[in-house]
């Protein structure tokens, strides 16, 4: 595993993956502190994501994982106790960056996972508590994609705060060795995108998967 913080003068950036191996070792289930902040119980009513500890599954932080991968934009957007989010707009943005990268370096195009969106909005609010690829519960980042129902054998994680378009956010990841390589990894089929304005301030989610 490998973890690569970047800290410019109004970003962060953080990046995250690890191998299928890893990943299998990781526990199956997490429990929901209850001080959890409200900005991440609301975010997980608005996806209908059941919290873990009820019926939810789990795997690691960037990790492989195979099943389903269907093309999808993210889900809607909301304001509620000044947390915002627009993943849907957002995720199609950041999935443009991402693939006009990816041509320009001869890979295959991304496309987005409507599950993998729903996991990295739910993280994309963790970050506001937590910004780190160990989530507010102690667990590992990638046990979002097992709470919104995602199978797969590889993924990774991409995180950053501070940029105000997905232009901007892209254009931190891909300088940065860590996040540019899960940006143009050949392992890769499907993103999530997830972005959460909290504070006043906006965070930024990548997940990945084969």
């Amino acid at each position: 595993m490998k973890k690569k913080m970047c800290l410019t003068a109004a970003a962060l950036l953080c990046a995250f993956a690890a191998p299928a191996a890893q990943a299998a070792a990781v526990p199956q289930t997490a429990t929901v502190p209850s001080h959890f902040e409200t900005a991440w119980e609301q975010l997980l009513a608005q996806y209908g994501i059941t919290k873990p500890g009820s019926s939810s599954n789990n795997n690691g932080n960037n990790s492989n994982n195979s099943g389903s991968g269907s093309n999808n934009n993210g889900n809607g957007s909301g304001s509620t106790g000044g947390t915002s989010t627009g993943t849907s707009s957002a995720a199609q943005a950041v999935l443009a960056e991402v693939n006009a990268a990816r041509a320009q370096n001869g890979l295959s195009a991304l496309t987005l996972d409507a599950s993998m969106n729903r996991a990295a909005a739910v993280r994309a609010a963790e970050l506001a508590q937590s910004f780190s690829h160990t989530r507010p519960n102690g667990s590992r980042g990638l046990t979002a994609l097992n709470e919104a129902g995602v199978s797969y054998r590889t993924a990774g994680e991409n995180i950053a705060s501070g940029q105000q378009t997905a232009q901007a956010v892209v254009s931190a990841w891909m300088n940065s060795s860590g996040h540019r390589a899960n940006i143009l990894s050949s392992s890769f089929g499907r993103m999530g995108v997830g972005q959460a304005t909290i504070g006043g301030r906006t965070y930024w989610v990548q997940l990945f998967a084969d």
